[in-house]
């Protein structure tokens, strides 16, 4: 399944670094295992990992528009 790095932290393209971290924060404290009993590990792996990437990309870019994560 590819999915979008944008659309795994549920944010514009458009986005912000402030609504970037404020996504992945949000997103990270949902599905972590000690306040997630039932929480997927890979869901988490692909939580940080769009977050590595759009964390340290200037947002606007050419390549933050066709970024994808093959899994």
């Amino acid at each position: 399944m590819a999915s979008n790095h944008y659309d795994t932290l549920k944010v514009n393209p458009s986005a912000s670094q402030a609504e970037i971290k404020q996504a992945y924060r949000r997103l990270v404290k949902q599905f972590h295992p000690d306040t997630n009993q039932e929480a997927d590990h890979d869901q988490i792996v692909r939580i940080n990992a769009a977050y590595e990437v759009l964390g340290m990309l200037k947002v606007g870019s050419p390549t933050t528009s066709n970024l994808v994560i093959i899994e």
